[in-house]
């Protein structure tokens, strides 16, 4: 087998750059075919005023997630093997134990109780707003359902939790520090929340990422960001309806 070449910073920033880009260029191409089509079949339709909804749109959201599984994922695994003889091993798709599986769970449901709780005590809405507008955006809420608790950690798992923090391994940053750091990115990228929501987010990924660390293996990270997103669907359901 050959042996893994040598990262260097400047390629590890040029891939992770690559698949942000890839990634915006999917949604936004996504959200202008959905907006032919909406056009074509209401000519009234203010497109402006649709366009500038578009990120709050539950339907648009759920299409253009399933095309960043189909554009990112590939891309993940074509970069990470120019430089790796077992790829998806360097992603994190390794074996991984049952009873490691239902303790990451466990402790993610911890997590959800644990920031109902504090939002509860600090007068924050148990659902953020950005949710609910999805959810009643959705046309097809079980797809919505579908596009959060597999498409989505599927592809920010692998990136993140799994090309991010070996990349930045590679390069011989201390677990720690990587682990910062992809969780701080994965924050960042949700521009749709607001500051206490982005704290919660950057605190789930610090749990993702130690979940990685100790079970060696980006599986139980990707059933973790599923069940968070499940209980924030079924939180969103109830609430609104």
């Amino acid at each position: 087998m050959s042996e893994a070449l040598p990262w260097g910073k400047w390629r590890v920033l040029i891939s992770v750059l690559l698949v942000a880009g890839t990634f915006v260029a999917t949604q936004i191409a996504v959200t202008l075919v959905i907006a032919a089509f909406e056009a074509a079949s209401s000519p009234g339709l203010d497109m402006d005023a649709w366009l500038a909804a578009s990120d709050k749109n539950g339907f648009v959201l759920s299409l253009a997630s399933i095309a960043t599984l189909f554009t990112c994922v590939p891309l993940i695994w074509f970069l990470a093997s120019r430089r790796e003889p077992a790829p998806w091993s360097y992603l994190g798709v390794r074996p991984f134990s049952r009873a490691s599986l239902l303790l990451w769970c466990a402790l993610t449901l911890a997590f959800m109780l644990c920031s109902d709780l504090l939002a509860l005590a600090l007068g924050k809405p148990l659902v953020p707003p950005f949710m609910v507008e999805i959810y009643a955006t959705a046309r097809s809420p079980l797809l919505l359902l579908l596009v959060l608790a597999l498409t989505v950690p599927v592809v920010e798992e692998l990136f993140f939790r799994g090309f991010i923090l070996s990349a930045l391994g590679s390069l011989g940053i201390p677990f720690r520090v990587g682990a910062a750091a992809s969780a701080l990115a994965w924050a960042v990228i949700h521009t749709q929340y607001e500051l206490y929501e982005l704290v919660l987010v950057f605190a789930l990924g610090m749990l993702l990422a130690e979940a990685r660390y100790r079970s060696r293996s980006v599986i139980p990270c990707i059933a973790m960001h599923g069940v968070f997103n499940i209980g924030a669907f079924v939180e969103t359901a109830l609430l609104t309806s």
